[in-house]
């Protein structure tokens, strides 16, 4: 991805943390294709998809969402389906597509994967479950 900008966000209180590991993984990564902001979900709680909107970084207009590990309680899987809702309502770049997101995470607690999974689907978003589909799914509570 020569060209990617890449946008990297955090809750207000961990972003200087977040740009310092960056800069101890590579010093002149920020600010050249990579851009630190922040995004705190818990704003994500309305039905506005334009409000929504305002509150992400470029508007959310991203090609590709990325996340890792961001589900393990009910607030999380709530708010990141709002979120996620928000992005792909955001419809991407201008005159492209929507965006793809792909999230994965240990699967720590299946309690909360399916809660978050049950959260996307009330969101009107089609999460599909690797776990799932690899046990036909039979994931374990």
């Amino acid at each position: 991805l020569p060209k990617a900008s890449i946008v990297l966000t955090e809750r207000a209180g961990a972003v200087d943390r977040l740009e310092a590991q960056c800069r101890a993984w590579s010093p002149n990564i920020v600010g050249s294709r990579v851009r630190i902001a922040e995004l705190d979900w818990r704003n994500f709680a309305s039905s506005d998809a334009q409000r929504d909107r305002a509150r992400m970084p470029d508007g959310g207009c991203f090609d590709v969402v990325l996340g890792a590990d961001l589900v393990w309680s009910q607030e999380t899987a709530v708010n990141f389906s709002l979120v996620l809702r928000a992005v792909i309502l955001s419809g991407g770049r201008q005159n492209g597509p929507p965006p793809t997101v792909i999230y994965g995470h240990w699967n720590r607690s299946p309690k909360w994967h399916r809660f978050f999974l049950e959260q996307c689907a009330v969101q009107g978003i089609v999460a599909t479950s690797l776990l799932d589909a690899a046990d036909g799914g039979n994931a374990a509570a």
